[in-house]
């Protein structure tokens, strides 16, 4: 409760990624499944995206800015971007 009033809402999950410079996706929402690249670039330089729930390519999203699939190990990351 202390914190109450720093916080901020957003209306939707791309208004949201384009309002932060860390986004970790940790609800399995619909929303946050259709967001793009685009939704990420009108924000901060380069985005850091934690994806908990595996919903974005992996080589699509790695160009936005750094991009952490949570249950893919960093070798398996590189294997899939260069197999």
């Amino acid at each position: 409760r202390e914190r109450a009033d720093s916080v901020e809402y957003a209306a939707s999950a791309a208004e949201c990624a384009r309002r932060v410079g860390v986004l970790v996706v940790a609800v399995p929402w619909k929303q946050f499944a259709e967001l793009t690249p685009a939704d990420l670039l009108q924000g901060t330089e380069r985005p850091t995206v934690i994806d908990c729930w595996r919903f974005f390519d992996a080589d699509t999203f790695a160009g936005v800015g750094e991009y952490i699939s949570l249950g893919v190990g960093p070798s398996a990351q590189v294997a899939e971007r260069v197999g």
